[in-house]
Order: structure tokens, then sequence, then C-alpha cells
């Protein structure tokens, strides 16, 4: 009797786990819409709007009204999940002149903040997306050098992190490429316009092409064809990422190695063939590319059915948030 009470309860206790972690009023939701990613902003106050510089006379001085925390909100708006393996990173800048990081030891290399942000995207369990508060620093002000009175001065926090569109949708494999076959056909091609996936990087138009196969004894044949519009509709930069190296690594990389700037890595699939996508590499120019996506041999020629098209583009993507600071002499 105690085991059978024992084993309610713990059922009992699944459920209201369960129960605590969705909602049901979520259901049905396209979670894949938006075009934020990882979303950065300051905490109130964190630095403030003006501090207060060190004692010349006591330079060394560890004075409270000198002190600064840089504390930031991190928001994970999109679809796409940061973990372990896939983590982001934030890396500060500063004026030196102006400022000393009293907190070198959590830093790979003066800026890099070694702590990796790892959240949640937007589904049934997280219906907007995990977000945290991070403390970032905390900077000493530097004594005021010359006659300025209060200079203004910028802190920058940029976001670094993997992410990730994906394009999930039936399509219709249009056999009917010379209008012959007047039987009633189960479907049609059909252009799909788009907005966005939740995520910085946009597929905005799908336009399914079906040509007659040109390969010698193939006149039974089509190659389908997929013209994708691609466009970054974040307010960041994007970065080709080679999961081969660590995010950490290519984080720091990307600002002194601008060759992949802009540059995407598209993967498709129809059903469960994979595509050739073209050109290569993808770099979007003004924000934006065409690519060609075909299947790697001809198909025979049936009756027009439905199948899915599956599109990935895979990228490194930063942001940046300013906040500008007034010094004043204590």
């Amino acid at each position: 009797m105690k085991k059978t009470i024992f084993t309610i309860l713990i059922i009992a206790t699944m459920f209201f786990i369960s129960g605590c972690y969705t909602n049901p009023n979520t259901y049905g939701t396209n979670f894949y819409s938006g075009s934020e990613g990882l979303v950065i902003d300051f905490y109130e106050n964190a630095p403030p709007d003006t501090v207060f510089a060190s004692s010349e006379n006591n330079p060394g001085s560890t004075n409270l009204e000198s002190i600064i925390p840089v504390d930031v909100t991190i928001k994970n708006k999109g679809t796409y999940d940061l973990n372990g393996s896939n983590p982001g990173f934030l890396i500060m800048s500063y004026d030196e002149h102006y400022f000393e990081n009293i907190e070198q030891q959590q830093y790979l290399g003066p800026y890099m903040v070694d702590v990796p942000i790892i959240l949640h995207g937007k589904s049934i369990y997280w219906p907007q997306g995990e977000e945290e508060l991070r403390h970032i620093a905390d900077l000493k002000v530097r004594p005021l050098q010359g006659q300025i009175a209060a200079p203004k001065t910028q802190i920058l926090i940029t976001s670094c992190y993997p992410y990730q569109t994906l394009f999930t949708k039936e399509v219709c494999m249009d056999m009917n490429i010379y209008s012959q076959d007047v039987r009633p056909q189960a479907c049609s091609s059909e252009i799909r316009e788009l907005e966005d996936q939740g995520a910085p990087i946009a597929i905005t138009r799908v336009e399914p092409v079906f040509l007659p196969s040109t390969q010698t004894n193939n006149s039974g044949f089509v190659k389908p064809r997929f013209n994708i519009h691609i466009e970054n509709v974040g307010e960041g930069v994007s970065w080709n990422y080679d999961d081969s190296v660590l995010v950490r690594d290519a984080c720091s990389l990307r600002a002194t190695d601008k060759t992949t700037e802009n540059e995407l890595t598209v993967n498709a699939w129809l059903s469960t063939e994979s595509l050739v996508c073209k050109p290569e590499p993808i770099r979007l120019i003004q924000n934006q590319v065409n690519v060609v996506c075909e299947t790697r041999d001809p198909i025979r020629i049936q009756s027009n059915y439905m199948t899915t098209l599956r599109i990935e583009i895979d990228y490194l993507y930063t942001d940046s948030v300013s906040k500008t600071i007034q010094i004043t002499r204590s």
C-alpha cells in the first residue's frame, strides 16, 4: 500500500513539474517568427550616466564613487538554443585612457568575458525565450588628465554567438512542366513570400523551378531547383562559422580576420535528399543574397506530389550596444 501511494505521489509530482514548464496557451503558436537572436542592453544605472574620476593626488585609491559596475540583460529572443557546445560570448570595449578594468582575471585577453552565454530560444517551454542579468566588470575611473572638465566616453558591449535559421515547409513537386497533363493535379508549385523565421538572418522568398533535364537520354526527367532569397533582417553582422573551431576562438578572430564577414553556410534537403547550393562561398551583399539549391540528379516525371523542403542557415552573429558616460572631477 505504501509503495502504491509513493508511486502515485511521484506521478503527481511529475505532472505538477511538467505543468510548471509548459503553458497551454502556447500550443499552436508559431515561434519561428521575429527578426532577433540575442538582445543585450545595459542594466539600469550600471554604468551610470555620470561618474566621478579618481583623485589625482591618490590615483591608487579605491574610492567607491570611482568604481562603476557594468551589467547587462541578455535575452534570447530567437528560436535557436545556445547550449554548452554552442555558447555565445560578450566582448567589452572601452577607452583605457579613462577606465581601468579591475577584474582582468575574468577575461580572455583584455576584453572578452570568459563566461559563456547559455540561453534557451523560444519554444513551448520558453515562450518569450530565456533571459538573464549578467555582471560584466567593475571599472575604475582613472584620474582626468588635461583641462577638459567633464569629458564624455563610451562603453561598448558586443555579443558574439553562433545561430541558425530554420525553414521547413511542404512544397509541391510540380512535374507538369509542359502543361500537357490535363488531369486534376494533387498540387501546383507556388512562390512563397516570407518575412522571418525567429532569427536575424531570414529567408524571405522561395521560388521553385522545375526544368527539363538537359542530360542525354533523360527526356522524361526534370531537375528541381529552388531560388532562395536571404536577407539580414537584424541589426548586426553575420560571419561564416565552422563548427570545428571553438566559438570563443571564432569570436576572437572575427575582429582581425574580415575574410568571412557577411558569409553564411546554407544546407538544404528535399525530403531526405541533400541539395547542392550555390554560389560558394555564400556572402551577403548589402544585407542580401540569392542562393540556388538544386537536386544532384534529375527526377523522373510522375504525378504531382507534396514533399518537405528543409533549409538550414548557420552563421556567427555579432551585435553591439553602447552607452555614453560623462566623467566629472571628484
